[in-house]
This record gives structure tokens, C-alpha cells and sequence, in this order.
């Protein structure tokens, strides 16, 4: 077994070699130029001229050194730069460009760094995996060992901070598809439209989503770009109730909060409006907390009543059915508790389909009696569990083994109390998934899925990592892990967040570009599938946030 000496000296090795590619790979820079009069410009970088030609009749591309800390082009004067790019990251201003080319390099050593980290856990994983037997001491050791968990911890923070600083970085203040729909006559105003809040967005119920939306309208004139950095707390705080909630507690666990924090979820991240996930996490999280962690009382039964209809009122009535279920199994026979439950949740079932018949539009349904409903759903499963795509007969195989393991562990366990948070957490999820597959596999069912549906399986991985530890599968979970380090390898991109603001921030240039010079079309890139003339009068008369720089 590898010991402190070898630790140290893998950790140093990593870092050398990780270091040492990052600097070689260099920062991707766009430059773009005012009518050009040469084919070929050199670009100096203090110590360094490197040769760049003109493309697409105005664009310099160029790798600069890390190193750098300011560039200049031979025979080109500032005014005659229209924008420069740094790794997709566009830089409003010249004199900006010093701080930019400081932020990557911080970038690249907080990647380095994590790289390091994650690749010398997988070295000591490797190491256990193949040397020592299964029912050694050590594994029982390892799994509650202080020393492990605090690395695991560090090594979440890292990721933590790696997608918040995307997050905060990266976040355009222009609404985005479903956003402008806040924007259409009758909606959103200083006095709040309670219509409206209660009203469906095409089959959901999202009331906490609209109301976060009018407070901070009242607060900031709706800037969207505060809100998705407030939706990045409220998920956060979801997974920290996720921890909290999980009965089996130990070293490795916060390692498998890891992949919740990838850009398997920009679509959900990156839009103010994707806090109706985040709202449905928390309150259903919320609910089996006090319904199944806390004791079997009146009290806590009638608030994890209370937040299972948040639950629903967040984003769909799914929600509630699976937390009813999974608390009508954990209560086995009538009793005050079950009566209690089933009033409040059926009477905000009611509530929640009360104006039903005004639904605009309804997806096609497929429902389970068809085996592309199946397929859909096991395909939503396995991909947010271990983000891969799997032939059809494989989807359908793991899927049927999956939902196959958790039932024998619910015979085996159904006596035990804290069992029933994962029945209720697994249940939410394969609910929800299938809720999914009934609106979505109508469509193309060999498309990939969706990223913002992932939320609502992803959690489930540090559910599955705890079950295998629960029963002693210490190998089986530390490969599980390994799975997620090659499977979730791609998804923790600077790049993909640079690009996503890319594109918006010019659609917001094009946005007020439009308005400026009050041409008659309003064609914004892929951004709102609303009448966007209709939206901006709106958005005039209330002053929101994004029309103030016209």
C-alpha cells in the first residue's frame, strides 16, 4: 500500500505534468480588427513575437503564452482593435485585457490544481483496488477515516468554487426562450399579479420561480444575471440537505457530490429561469427531511405536507405524488399521520389542477403501456447517473438491473427506519424521470437528453455511493467512482460557460443594437420564442434591468 513518502511524491509528479501541459496548451485568442490593410500582423508578448494571419477578412487568431501579462499588435492602433476574445471570454475594454490574462492564470492554476488532487485520489484508489482484499480491516478504516474526509471535502470545494466562479462569471443579464414570457402584457409588475403567479406555464405550476422573479424586480429591476447567481445558492443549498438528509454518512461521500456540480447542468445554471428545478430540490429535500429523518409526529408530518406542495406548486404535481407514495409505504397501515398527509397533498393537488382547462399547450403524452416510454426514461436514468449513452438493449437491461437492485435492498432493509429517506429520494427521482419520458419520448427518444432534466437524477449518485457502503461494497463504490471520473471527465469546461455568454452577449448587442436604431424586426438569435416587439414595449414600461444599457 502506498505510504505518506510515495503520496507526496505521486501529488508533485501530478502537478508537474499537469502544470506543465496547461502551460504548453497556451490561451486562445480572437482578434478583431477595423478593415485590416495586411494579411499578416505580428503580435508581441513582451519577450515573444508570434506571427498571426488575418481571417475571414478581419480576425486574428493567436495562442498567447500563459505567461503573458499584456500583448501588442505591430502596426495596429488600439482604435483599430473592434473586440479581442481570451479563451471565448470577450473583453470590453483594451485596458482590461492585463486583468483578463491575470483571471487566466488563476483559471489554469485552480484547474491544475484540482486536476492534481483528483488524479492522486484516483492513483490511492487504484492502489486499494488492486492490492488490498475486500474484507480487510483497512476498508472499515477507510471509510471512516477523518484524514479522508477532509480531503474529500477539499476536493468538493474545489468544484464548488470552480462552477460558482463559471457561474458568476459567465452570467448575462438577457432573458432567455421562457424567461420572456415574465414580459408579455399582464404578467410581471411592481403590485403582484397573483393570476399570474398561479397560472400554468404550459403544464408546470412554477409560483416560487415567478415570485423570486417580481421580488427581485422589486429590488433590482429584474437582472437576471443576480438571479441565476442567487439560483446557484439555492441549488447549493439543496445539496447541503441532500448531505444532511442521507443516513450513511462517510468519508468518501462528499466525493460523489462532485458530478452535481458539472456542466452536465449549464442549460439549468446559466438561466434565471431553471430555479424551478432548484425550488422542487429543496422543497421535496425539505420535505423528506422532516417526513422521514425527523421523528413520526403530528407536527412534522403536517410540514412535510406543507413542503411537499411547495414542492409541486415549484415545478410539477409529480413531485408530491412520489413523496406520497414513498410516505404512504413508510406508515404500512391508516393512522392519524397518513390522514393528515393525504388531506393537505390532495387538497393541493386540487388546487394545483383547478384551472387546468387553461393550459396554452400540452406536449403529447406517452404513457407506460409503450416500451419508448421505457426506454426513454431508463436512457434519462443512466445518463444522469453515470453521463453516458448506452445502445438500446443495454439502456433497457441497466435499467431493469438498477430498478431490480433497489427493490432486493428494500426487502432487505424495509424493517429499518432510515431506509425510507432513500426510498423517498429514489422515488422522487424515478418519478420525475418518468414524468420526463411521458412528455418528452414522443419526440426523438435517440436524441440526447436534455440537460436541465438531469437535475432530478444526479442527486441520485451520492444516494447510490451511500447504499453501497451501507451493505459493505466499499470496491463496488470506489469503482462506481472511478466510472464518474472517466464518464463526468469532459464536463468541467471553462470553455463551455465562455461560450455560452458568448453567444449572449451578442445577442444582447444585437438586442439593443435593434431597439437603437428602432429597425422594424426584432430577430434576436434563438433566444425567445414570444412575440419579441410585444416583450420589448412591456420591458420599456417596466424599466427592466437588461434594456438599460440602450
Amino acid at each position: 500500500m502506498l505510504k505518506k513518502r510515495d503520496i507526496f511524491i505521486l501529488f508533485f509528479i501530478n502537478l508537474i505534468l499537469f502544470f506543465s501541459a496547461a502551460v504548453f496548451t497556451g490561451i486562445n485568442c480572437e482578434i478583431s480588427l477595423k478593415n485590416p490593410e495586411l494579411k499578416s500582423y505580428i503580435i508581441n508578448t513582451g519577450n515573444k513575437d508570434i506571427s498571426a494571419d488575418v481571417i475571414n477578412e478581419e480576425l486574428l487568431e493567436v495562442k498567447l503564452p500563459y505567461g503573458v501579462t499584456n500583448f501588442s499588435i505591430k502596426g495596429v492602433e488600439k482604435h483599430q482593435i473592434k473586440n479581442v476574445f481570451l479563451n471565448g471570454n470577450e473583453i470590453n475594454s483594451l485596458n482590461a485585457i492585463e486583468n483578463n490574462l491575470l483571471k487566466l492564470k488563476i483559471q489554469m492554476l485552480f484547474k491544475v490544481f484540482s486536476l492534481t488532487l483528483a488524479a492522486l485520489l484516483i492513483e490511492i484508489i487504484l492502489a486499494a483496488l488492486f492490492f488490498i482484499p475486500q474484507k480487510d480491516k483497512f476498508w472499515e478504516s477507510l471509510k471512516n477515516n477523518k484524514s479522508v474526509f477532509y480531503i474529500s471535502c477539499l476536493i468538493l470545494t474545489v468544484f464548488i468554487l470552480w462552477n460558482f466562479y463559471n457561474v458568476y462569471q459567465n452570467a448575462v443579464d438577457l432573458p432567455f426562450w421562457d424567461e420572456w414570457e415574465a414580459l408579455l402584457p399582464g404578467r410581471l409588475d411592481r403590485q403582484l399579479n397573483y393570476n399570474w403567479i398561479f397560472s400554468f406555464h404550459n403544464e408546470h405550476k412554477i409560483l416560487w420561480t415567478r415570485l423570486f422573479t417580481w421580488v427581485l424586480y422589486n429590488i433590482d429591476g429584474w437582472n437576471l444575471r443576480h438571479q441565476i447567481i442567487l439560483n446557484f445558492f439555492l441549488y447549493l443549498g439543496s445539496m447541503f440537505l441532500l448531505y444532511k438528509i442521507i443516513p450513511d454518512k462517510n468519508s468518501f461521500l462528499p466525493l460523489f457530490f462532485i458530478p452535481c456540480f458539472s456542466d452536465v447542468l449549464i442549460e439549468n445554471q446559466m438561466t434565471g429561469f431553471q430555479s424551478v428545478f432548484y425550488f422542487m430540490l429543496l422543497f421535496s429535500f425539505l420535505a423528506v427531511y422532516v417526513g422521514f429523518v425527523k421523528a413520526n409526529n403530528v407536527k412534522n408530518t403536517l410540514l412535510f405536507s406543507i413542503f411537499t406542495v411547495c414542492s409541486m406548486f415549484s415545478m410539477t404535481f409529480i413531485s408530491g405524488i412520489a413523496l406520497f407514495s414513498a410516505f404512504i409505504i413508510k406508515q404500512r397501515r391508516i393512522n392519524k399521520n397518513l390522514i393528515i398527509a393525504g388531506c393537505v397533498i390532495i387538497t393541493g393537488l386540487y388546487v394545483f389542477f383547478s384551472n387546468y382547462s387553461s393550459i396554452d399547450l400540452q406536449m403529447k403524452v406517452t404513457m407506460p403501456d409503450k416500451l419508448l416510454f421505457w426506454y426513454y426514461c431508463f436512457r434519462v436514468i443512466i445518463k444522469g447517473i453515470f453521463n453516458a449513452y448506452l445502445p438500446v438493449i443495454w439502456t433497457m437491461i441497466a435499467g431493469i438491473l438498477m430498478i431490480g437492485g433497489f427493490v432486493i435492498s428494500y426487502i432487505r432493509e424495509k424493517d429499518k427506519n432510515d431506509y425510507y429517506v432513500y426510498l423517498a429520494l429514489f422515488l422522487l427521482s424515478i418519478f420525475l424521470a418518468a414524468g420526463i419520458s411521458a412528455g418528452r419520448a414522443s419526440g426523438d427518444p435517440f436524441h440526447s437528453v436534455a440537460g436541465r432534466h438531469l437535475n432530478v437524477i444526479n442527486y441520485l449518485i451520492p444516494c447510490i455511493s451511500a447504499l453501497l457502503m451501507r451493505f459493505n461494497y466499499i470496491k463496488a463504490a470506489l469503482i462506481y467512482f472511478l466510472v464518474l471520473v472517466f464518464g463526468f471527465s469532459s464536463c468541467y469546461s471553462f470553455k463551455t460557460y465562455c461560450s455560452l455568454k458568448e453567444f449572449r452577449v451578442q445577442a444582447k448587442h444585437e438586442l439593443l443594437t435593434v431597439i437603437g436604431t428602432k429597425r422594424k424586426e426584432l430577430t434576436v438569435g434563438k433566444v425567445n420564442p414570444f412575440d419579441i416587439k410585444e416583450c420589448i414595449t412591456r420591458a420599456r414600461e417596466l424599466n427592466v434591468s437588461f434594456l438599460k444599457g440602450e
